[in-house]
Order: C-alpha cells, then structure tokens, then sequence
C-alpha cells in the first residue's frame, strides 16, 4: 500500500509540472502566423459559423507554430498569449495617455498595435477611444521603426509594409498642398431693393443671419430711400390722369473672403426665399453707391457755399 506521504509527493510534482515560457522566438513566430490568418482569427463576429472557421484558423497556427517549435502549444495556449499581449500593451497607451509621458515600448509593441487595429480588439476588449490611440501609436510606430528595424526580421517588415488604410492610412508626400486653390471673391455687395418697407427689412436681416451662418465675414448697412414719380395717362392721349411717389427702399450686406462654393450655396438660399416684389443685385463695391448712403450734411453744404464765393470775390478783386 502507498503511504500518503508518497502520494502527496506525486500530487505536488504534479502541480509543480508546467510548460514553459513563450520565448522571443515563439512571441515573433506566433505574430508572424497570426498576420496571415488575422482576418478570420481575429474576427470581431461571434456567430456560429465564424466561430468554428476562427477555431480552424488558431488549430493552423498551432500546427504551423509546433512544426518548428521544442515546446507543444494548443491553441488554447496561444490565444490566451495573445490576450495576454494586447493586455500589456493596451495598459501600456492607457497609462501614457493619461500621464502624457511616453514609456519605452513593449517588444513587439508596434506590430500588436497593427493587428489589432483591423478589427479594433485592442480597444474595444479595453474601452480605449480608437482614434486618440491610433495617433499615439502611428508616433511610437515611427520612432520605434528608426532605432530597432532590422533587415532580417521578416515579421517586422512584414507588419510594417502593409498597405492597410486603417492602420496606416494615405501616403501623402510632404510637398503635397492638402487645402486645394480656391477662388475667393475680396468683397461683394448683396444689393436688395423693394418698395415695400416692411418686408424688405425682415428680408434684408434674414441674409445677414444666413451670411453669419455660413462663415462669412458681414457688414450690412441701411441705404437712403429713392423717390419715383410714377405717372399714368388717359386712353389715347397724353393728358395725365394719375400721379404717384413711390419710395425704393434699400439695405446692403457686404461679404468679404468669400469662397465660391459657398457663394453658390448662398445665392441659390437667397433665391428660394426672397419674397416678392424685392429685387436683388451681387456685385462688387461701386464707389458712387459708396457716397450715396451717406446723407449729405446741409449746414456744411452751405458753409462751403459761403466759404467758395469768399474766394471768387477775393480772385475777381485781384483781376481788376
């Protein structure tokens, strides 16, 4: 009969028994495998169907990994490692993001961030915000890159040269001019005349709001009423029958900058809702309509008056 001291000591080697660590070389294989089955292993979907294909896809990597590998790996055993990886390096970018310091990177730090980005599992397994994170990682990737890119390291340059958008998005030369030429009107006036007094001033505040909205850089400004005499005459003569005074109201609302998209945009909205009976003019300043808004003060009028036939007088006493 076994003594229970024998069996304790057969039960603890038991325990004590485990596999060994993931080694360097392991780490980079199991990377390598995982960029080539990474759009099933990695799969975000949970459905049945997928399911028994990202099963499949990890017993590859397994069979591939063990062909060349000492140590037996299941393919339990290497998801757990790469959950195990995305941990490290997901509480790694919390950590910096928090404090703002950048720490030194984890092995391998840059290629987990690649994979991982194809289907965002390392930020939604972490609820880490993806596009705060993609751009500190597209950082750490390039300065990483310069100080430990090795030639024969084919996982890197495997990583590295993908010409995935999501992960490193448009190569773009650094001559190129991202904001393309525009042509921009310098100033424009939007002229709106209407005999109606009433309607032409609710119209008139509606376009200042309308420029406002739109980004525009806005004057407006109200200009002296018009006076016509309007005239008819009887049937088949030239005696006058009536006579009215009509007053043409008017309001400008100067734009300056003005991009010619957005010009477009806003001359079809003033289209659609100007009322009737208001008449509307775009043109660039006049400088006669500049002077005319301006009332003309009468007392100085008669004080240049005076002053210009002083000076007449005094020009015709030198004469004689």
């Amino acid at each position: 009969m076994e003594s229970p001291s024998a069996s304790l000591d057969a039960s603890s080697s038991k325990k004590r028994a485990r596999k060994s660590n993931f080694t360097d070389a392991e780490v980079k294989a199991l990377l390598q495998q995982l960029a080539v089955e990474a759009d099933v292993a990695l799969s975000p979907l949970c459905d049945g169907p997928t399911n028994k294909m990202k099963a499949e896809a990890w017993e590859r990597i397994a069979t591939r990994m063990n062909a060349c590998s000492e140590e037996i790996r299941t393919p339990d055993e290497l998801r757990s490692k790469w959950r195990c990886l995305k941990k490290a390096v997901a509480k790694q970018l919390q950590k910096q993001m928090k404090t703002g310091i950048e720490a030194r990177p984890l092995p391998y730090q840059d290629i987990i961030i690649s994979l991982s980005v194809r289907n965002k599992s390392l930020f939604m397994d972490w609820g880490m915000d993806l596009e705060n994170t993609r751009g500190v990682s597209s950082d750490k990737i390039a300065k990483h890159a310069q100080k430990s890119r090795n030639p024969s390291d084919s996982v890197y340059l495997f990583i590295s040269f993908s010409q995935s958008r999501a992960v490193h998005g448009v190569f773009e030369p650094d001559d190129l001019k991202l904001e393309p030429d525009i042509p921009e009107y310098a100033t424009l006036n939007l002229r709106m005349r209407g005999y109606d007094f009433t309607t032409l001033e609710a119209y008139s505040k509606y376009v200042r709001r309308l420029t406002v909205r739109l980004g525009f850089e806005t004057d407006d400004w109200p200009v002296p009423a018009r006076s016509f005499d309007i005239k008819t005459f009887k049937p088949n003569s030239t005696i006058e029958d009536k006579k009215y005074q009509l007053k043409m109201f008017e309001r400008t609302v100067q734009i300056e900058n003005v991009p010619s998209p957005r010009l477009q945009i806003l001359l079809e909205m003033m289209r659609m809702n100007a009322p009737e009976g208001v008449f509307i003019t775009v043109k660039e300043p006049d400088p006669e309509e500049e002077e005319f808004r301006y009332i003309p003060d009468k007392e100085m009028q008669d004080l240049q008056a005076q002053i210009k036939a002083i000076d007449d007088a005094r020009e015709e006493k030198k004469k004689k």
